[in-house]
């Protein structure tokens, strides 16, 4: 926690099969959906709070790049009421109206422009379910990774150079390829997937 807390402010693109949907929680579902192991450790809890910040958090949704994600992605969201970016051991699946409540939100953000949603084509380029990849402002890029099957989940940190600048060119170009769907098709894509309910 304290790491992402650290590197959250300099977060430019995200690559995610789920979209980062942190931002449009609150401290209620916090509180709601994390396992009782963690809110009993009053240290834990402070730092996940503080680590969401809810007004800062909020408004570091202007300041980030494009979020990437997939179809994949939200249908496995929307199905388990599970969110990529956190280990399945931190919390409970969210409860369907708050999985639909997470996505309207980011829907709405997305249209009103504070929010840069873009969805993958899938038949192009495939995001993997348990890898989740940040571009920071710094130059370097983070990653989270999952372990199938073990629910083991390693962070790491590349600051050289050559390698964070391939994987920042990549991500920069991404808008401009066929790789991925237009902004219009992307709000589409979210608005047939609520309307869905």
């Amino acid at each position: 926690i304290n790491r992402l807390n650290n590197n959250s402010v300099f977060i430019e693109h995200d690559l995610i099969s789920t979209p980062c949907l942190l931002v449009f929680t609150n401290e209620e579902m916090v509180r709601k959906y994390a396992v009782p192991t963690l809110l009993a450790n009053a240290d834990t809890v402070r730092s996940i709070l503080n680590y969401m910040k809810f007004i800062p958090f909020k408004k570091q949704m202007k300041n980030m790049g494009n979020i990437y994600f997939s179809k994949r992605g939200i249908e496995h969201f929307l199905a388990t009421g599970r969110i990529d970016e956190v280990p399945d051991d931190y919390y409970t699946p969210l409860e369907i109206p708050d999985r639909y409540r997470l996505l309207q939100s980011m829907y709405k953000a997305s249209s009103s422009g504070k929010y840069h949603a873009v969805l993958v084509n899938g038949q192009k380029l495939r995001i993997p379910d348990n890898l989740c990849t940040y571009s920071m402002r710094n130059g370097s890029v983070f990653f989270t990774y999952t372990a199938p099957q073990r629910n083991s989940y390693t962070t790491f940190l590349i600051t050289e150079k050559s390698i964070a600048t391939a994987i920042q060119d990549f991500l920069n170009y991404l808008p401009k390829s066929n790789l991925v769907y237009s902004r219009e098709e992307t709000l589409s894509y979210l608005k047939k997937m609520l309307d869905g309910v």
